[in-house]
C-alpha cells in the first residue's frame, strides 16, 4: 500500500484543495491510467487524533481497489492530511502584542539596506 503525507499551505485557506480533494483526483488518475477497466475504485475517509490529549489531529483518506464487491477491496493507497498550523503558530501567538513587534524588527532589520 501507498501513503502520502498531504500538507496543506501554511496561513492560508484555498477553496476546494483538501486531502480528500487530493485523493479524489488521484483517484481519478488511477482509474483512467488502468488498463484493467473492470477494476472499480472507492474512497473512505476518517479523522485521527494523536499526540498527548489527542491535541493533533490528521484527515486520513484510503483509497481501495475492487472488482465486483466493495466489501472484497483492497486498500491500495493511503493519504494522510496534517493541520499542523496552530501548533507551529500557538508560541507567537501566545505573545504579547511588544513581543510580537520586536522579534519581527529583529526579523526584519537585517534585511534592510541601509545604504549599501
Amino acid at each position: 500500500m501507498k501513503s502520502i503525507i498531504y500538507l496543506p499551505s501554511l496561513g492560508y485557506s484555498y477553496f476546494d484543495v483538501s486531502g480528500y480533494n487530493y485523493a479524489e483526483r488521484y483517484m481519478s488518475s488511477m482509474d483512467k491510467m488502468n488498463p484493467d477497466k473492470t477494476k472499480r475504485y472507492l474512497l473512505e475517509k476518517k479523522e485521527l487524533q494523536f499526540g498527548i490529549d489527542g491535541k493533533f489531529s490528521a484527515l486520513f483518506t484510503s483509497i481501495f481497489e475492487y472488482k465486483s464487491k466493495k466489501e472484497d477491496g483492497v486498500e491500495v493507497c493511503g493519504i494522510y492530511e496534517c493541520f499542523y498550523v496552530d501548533s507551529l503558530t500557538e508560541r507567537f501567538r501566545a505573545k504579547n502584542i511588544l513581543s510580537k513587534l520586536v522579534l519581527i524588527l529583529f526579523i526584519l532589520f537585517p534585511k534592510l539596506d541601509l545604504g549599501k
